[in-house]
């Protein structure tokens, strides 16, 4: 009878651990899934701003190589018309 009843216990303590464990790993993957979400955001924020710095770059090229261009048209239309 003694035997019976800390065999009971015994299982119940098991029982109760693997509800600790399973409670646990289940913070542990929602935890996970939040910092993939930040992470996921971060780079993202990351690689908008790179492409707009390069947008902006190419577009200060493009306007410097207009200007150039519009120097250039300039003197074509005083010279040929």
């Amino acid at each position: 009878m003694l035997l019976d009843a800390m065999a009971s216990q015994l299982n119940s303590v098991r029982l109760k651990l693997e509800q600790r464990r399973k409670r646990i790993e289940e913070e542990k993957r929602k935890m996970e899934s939040v910092m993939e979400k930040q992470r996921e955001k971060v780079g993202q924020q990351a690689f908008f701003k790179a492409v707009i710095k390069g947008v902006n770059l190419l577009t200060k090229l493009i306007f410097h190589s207009f200007n150039l261009n519009w120097s250039m048209l300039a003197i074509y239309f005083l010279v040929f018309l």
